[in-house]
This record gives C-alpha cells, sequence and structure tokens, in this order.
C-alpha cells in the first residue's frame, strides 16, 4: 500500500509571538529533525506563507532554509494554498485567486525554485466549484479535498478521481484514520495496521492521510514517536510505502471523473435542513453574521492600488477570527477582537473607502460585534450552567433510586 501524508502548517496572522516560539520549538523542528534523521521518508507540506512570514520574522530563517533543502533533496512536496488561510468558498473568485498567487510569491521568495507546487492544500479542505474552476485556470494538476466531498468515495483507492467539470485531479482524505492519528488513538505502527486492514495493507492501492502538522509535538507531544517510527519502518517494510502525493499521480494512471461536492474537514451540522460549516459561516451566529458584513464591506473598499490598505485586509480575511467566534468548541475574544480590528483599519486605510463605507465599519467592529460576542458568551455560560443542573438532577435521581449499600 501506498501512503501519502499531507501535513498542513500554519499560525494566523494574528498570532501572539509568544505562541509561535512554542509551536516552532515543540513541533516545526522536530519535524525538520525526523525527516532529516530519516533521509529516504516522504510527505507532502503545505506551509502557508502567513507561517513562513512569521517565521522569518522571529529569526527562524535557518529553520526554513533546512526545509527548503528538504524540499530540494525530494523528501518533501510543497503544495500551493491561499496566503493567509482564508475560507476559499466565501470569497469572490479574484480574492481566491490573489490569495493563492501570493502564497506562490511569498513562499517561492523565501524558497527560491524549490517552491513549484503541482498540488493544492485548500485552507481547512474546504472546496466548492468555484475554487476548482480557480484552481484549473491557474494550472494546479491536483488538490485535496475531504473524504465527504465525493459521494461514492472509497476509503483505499487504485484509481484517481478527476473533476468531472475539467481536468483537476482531486484526492480524497481518509477521514476516520486520519482523525484516529490527530487525536492520538492511534500511536504505534502495528495500530495503524489495524485500523487500515491487514488484507488492505498488502494490496497496490493507496490512501491518503492528511491533518495539522501541529499534532505531531505541540498538540499530541507522543505522536512524534509514532511518526518517527512510521517513517523509518517505511524503508524496510515492503507492504507500506510512504510517498508523495505527486507521486501516487504516476503510479496510478487510471482516472475516473466524479462530482466534486462543497465539503470540508471541518465541523458540519444541520440549519434548517441545509448542511452548514457552523465554524466558519453557522447562519445561527450573529457573530458570523456581523463579521461577514464587515468582511464584505472591507472587500469593495480596499483597492489594489493602495498596498497598505490592501496588504492590511489579505491578512485580515484569515479563518481564525470566524473559528474563534465559533464557540465549537472554543472561544478567543482577543482573537475575534484583532481579526475584525484588521478589517475595520484596512477600511480606514484605504484612500477609496466611501464615509459611509468607514462609518459602517467603525460601528460592526466597536459596537456591534463586541455586543454581540458579550450575548453569546453569556448565553454559553447559562446554558453549560443549566446543563450541569440538569445532570446533578438526573444523577441525583438515579442516585435515589440505586443508593449504595
Amino acid at each position: 500500500m501506498h501512503i501519502a501524508l499531507v501535513l498542513h502548517i500554519y499560525q494566523p496572522p494574528t498570532q501572539y509571538r509568544k505562541m509561535l516560539d512554542r509551536v516552532t520549538r515543540e513541533s516545526y523542528q522536530r519535524l525538520v529533525e525526523i525527516l532529516e534523521e530519516t533521509t529516504s521518508a516522504k510527505l507532502t507540506l503545505n506551509l502557508n506563507a502567513s507561517l513562513t512570514e512569521q517565521l522569518a520574522a522571529a529569526g527562524f530563517g535557518e529553520l526554513l532554509g533546512r526545509i527548503r533543502k528538504l524540499s530540494e533533496t525530494g523528501q518533501i512536496e510543497f503544495t500551493g494554498s491561499a496566503a493567509y488561510h482564508p475560507i476559499l468558498p466565501d470569497l469572490p473568485k479574484r480574492e481566491i485567486a490573489r490569495q493563492i498567487n501570493l502564497n506562490t510569491a511569498i513562499n517561492q521568495s523565501y524558497f527560491g525554485s524549490a517552491y513549484q507546487p503541482r498540488g493544492f492544500f485548500p485552507p481547512e479542505l474546504a472546496y466548492n466549484d468555484i475554487v476548482g474552476d480557480v484552481l484549473e485556470r491557474l494550472g494546479f494538476g491536483w488538490t485535496l479535498i475531504d473524504g465527504t466531498g465525493i459521494a461514492d468515495w472509497q476509503k483505499y483507492l487504485n484509481f484517481i478521481y478527476r473533476r468531472e467539470q475539467g481536468n483537476l485531479l482531486v484526492f480524497p482524505r481518509e477521514d476516520a484514520v486520519s482523525w484516529k492519528i490527530a487525536f492520538g488513538r492511534i500511536r504505534t505502527v502495528l495500530g495503524l495496521q489495524r485500523a487500515v486492514g491487514a488484507q488492505e495493507i498488502g494490496k497496490r492501492q493507496y490512501l491518503v492521510l492528511a491533518m495539522d502538522g501541529e499534532t505531531f509535538g505541540h498538540h499530541q507531544p507522543k505522536q512524534l514517536d509514532f511518526l518517527q517510527r512510521l517513517l523509518r519502518q517505511s524503508q524496510t517494510d515492503r507492504r507500506i510505502k510512504m510517498v508523495t502525493v505527486s507521486q501516487l499521480v504516476d503510479l496510478y494512471p487510471d482516472r475516473r471523473p466524479t462530482e466534486i461536492l462543497p465539503s470540508t474537514w471541518g465541523f458540519t451540522e444541520e440549519v434548517g435542513g441545509e448542511r452548514v460549516w457552523v465554524r466558519w459561516r453557522n447562519p445561527r451566529n450573529p457573530l458570523h453574521g456581523a463579521l461577514n458584513r464587515l468582511r464584505s464591506i472591507a472587500i469593495k473598499a480596499v483597492d489594489s492600488r493602495d498596498r497598505e490598505a490592501r496588504g492590511l485586509l489579505d491578512k485580515a480575511l484569515a479563518s481564525d477570527t470566524w473559528w474563534w467566534a465559533s464557540g465549537k468548541p472554543f472561544w478567543h475574544p482577543d482573537m475575534v477582537k484583532r481579526g475584525a480590528q484588521l478589517l475595520c483599519t484596512a477600511v480606514g486605510k484605504s484612500r477609496y473607502a466611501t464615509v459611509e463605507q468607514r462609518n459602517q465599519a467603525q460601528y460592526l467592529c466597536y459596537r456591534v460585534i463586541p455586543e454581540e460576542f458579550r450575548l453569546l458568551r453569556t448565553k454559553n455560560q447559562r446554558n453549560r450552567i443549566l446543563n450541569r443542573t440538569n445532570l446533578d438532577r438526573h444523577l441525583g435521581q438515579r442516585n435515589k433510586e440505586n443508593p449504595k449499600t
């Protein structure tokens, strides 16, 4: 079996320096060390330009140089992506293309000719047909998507899906095994083999595992050992061959056209009979509504001729502001505030913004969003208290029915 491991590493432009240093120490440096120690190991890496810039500014240029060398030796395959990690289906086509081209330009300025991505990693694996159209126009050969994006998806494949409307090849992430690794449910190579199935391991087929690179070392410290053992064992175990995603393109020539559904690897819920991405576009979350209005104003108000405002807007489109406003599972008022203020500042700095646009942005940023956050947080706290009270009542009733002897 061929296994393509895709690691996604990223930090938002609003990240705190202390956190960047910590994640770099716990995860990024260790990942590079493991690859340097396992010289025949291969994986596919998505490194958003947002993180590249922050690592360079924080004095980690030597680490970027080591990553470049790993790419030059063929151990790492870079993917394309969006520079500041926006949810691409929520943007106009021109903004999608801008974020992708900006990501390529910034990464090439640091990695030179080593950065020549054939494939694409959508932030949060958020995909729809508009994204597919842009990727085809920009010349990408393949994209990663979540397994839920293909109706007849098979876990282990001996062919490659092709987008029905064009020539873009599509690699679905194997969700179940990827999640188990990301959350520490699979900690050994034997555990991986059992999860896949002993009979499946020996067949000529492939699966794509994809997760945040921060899983290894930062979120799950013990998973560094698992990754190291997996890469080492793949050098000697003929049943498991670690490859890059682009190698799969050459290894499996059979193509199967299919419809690609709107999808993401994020959490979804049924709202009004429709499946929605509740971490970024929840119609029941008034904070998301306010942030969406602010984003729309900023996109209309900022012109590409205004370099300062345009640069602020590029960064302000990062998905993290919406994620931290979702409350699923976490709230982070400061990160939401930082993201909203970045959008508002972009409008304020724009020489082309109207008075009405400036006033609307200010009102949303400093009146509506703080108030909605206060109301949502109060509601969330009240629900937790009610849930806890109901649980206590339930446990109390059970204790009465089943007293200890």
